[in-house]
């Protein structure tokens, strides 16, 4: 049986981390394909931006100057973590080899967990506020007559009403994807050890060893994504993308939209493999279709 020191246990953290730093290198996440990082450096961010898109326009006397909206559209840190108790039988018995696995798994876990929050958010997006005062798919976007935000507003979009389960067109072209990734601290994996016996190894017997990290999501410029909620098929498709398409900004503006992206759940995937993915449709006639857009399957969208 080993002596647990503190040699002991600084070799035991140096392998698990490396575990760990395995799992963060062979993850692949999903959520950097729809939403855009954004770092912070304080309890919350502030975008106050999301009210002006940016588009140029001819220069006739001073600068038409995009105001910043008074009330800005806050998101909020939160923390989150993972633990895993190693116990102290296990080292002294020579048995800890096995949570390398479990470390590795927390790695990729670590780089794929903002999926959860990120494809979630998605799907609340019917019952979720954005910048503008409105869920982000929604009928009644406000859009106004003049590039400065001002006039009486008309609305726009960004939604097709039904009663199937819904998919999504996405612009994911541009620098600021149609969601955030709010990240203060990325994942760190930490433990809280020493050879002499913290209270909890003296009460419970077990090691420490865990993941921490802040983060939050949320939206941002509503125009570069439609939501379905009709069956998905080649009309409705075409629907989606034209809706896309036609975005504007304050000032009627087109934002030049490009369907880069159909996002489904795993009940639509075989209906969206047909649509982009099939060269020829069911009839055997080429696929006017094929390619338009990359495909993403989520397991967290139904």
């Amino acid at each position: 049986m080993p002596a647990i020191t503190p040699a002991v246990l600084g070799a035991l953290f140096t392998g698990y981390k490396a575990s760990f730093q395995r799992g963060l290198e062979r993850a692949r996440p999903q959520w950097n394909m729809i939403a855009t990082e954004v770092p912070s450096s304080t309890r919350s961010n502030t975008y106050a931006w999301l009210s002006k898109f940016p588009k140029f326009e001819k220069w006739v006397g001073d600068r038409s100057l995009k105001k910043m909206a008074a009330k800005g559209y806050e998101i909020e840190n939160e923390d989150y973590e993972s633990t895993v108790a190693v116990p102290r039988n296990d080292i002294e018995d020579d048995q800890h080899g096995v949570y390398g696995m479990i470390f590795e798994n927390m790695g990729e876990e670590a780089l794929t967990f903002p999926d959860e929050l990120v494809f979630q958010l998605l799907a609340d997006g019917f019952t979720t506020e954005c910048h503008d005062g409105q869920y982000f798919f929604d009928t009644d976007h406000p859009i106004f007559p003049n590039s400065d935000g001002t006039g009486t507003a008309a609305t726009y979009s960004n939604m097709i009403a039904g009663g199937e389960t819904p998919w999504f067109i996405l612009d994911t072209s541009k620098v600021i994807k149609p969601l955030i990734l709010q990240n203060r601290k990325k994942a760190e994996f930490v433990t809280k050890t020493d050879a002499s016996g913290s209270d909890h190894v003296f009460m419970s017997k077990e090691y420490l060893y865990g993941v921490d990290c802040r983060l939050n999501v949320g939206f941002s410029f509503p125009q570069l994504a439609v939501a379905a909620r009709t069956a998905l098929n080649a009309d409705n498709f075409e629907a989606a993308v034209t809706r896309l398409r036609s975005m504007e900004t304050d000032g009627g503006k087109k934002l030049g939209n490009k369907p880069t992206l159909l996002v489904v759940g795993p009940s639509n995937e075989a209906a969206a493999q047909k649509l982009v993915k099939a060269m020829n449709d069911a009839s055997g006639a080429s696929n006017i279709h094929y390619g338009k857009c990359d495909l993403l399957v989520s397991p967290y969208l139904a």
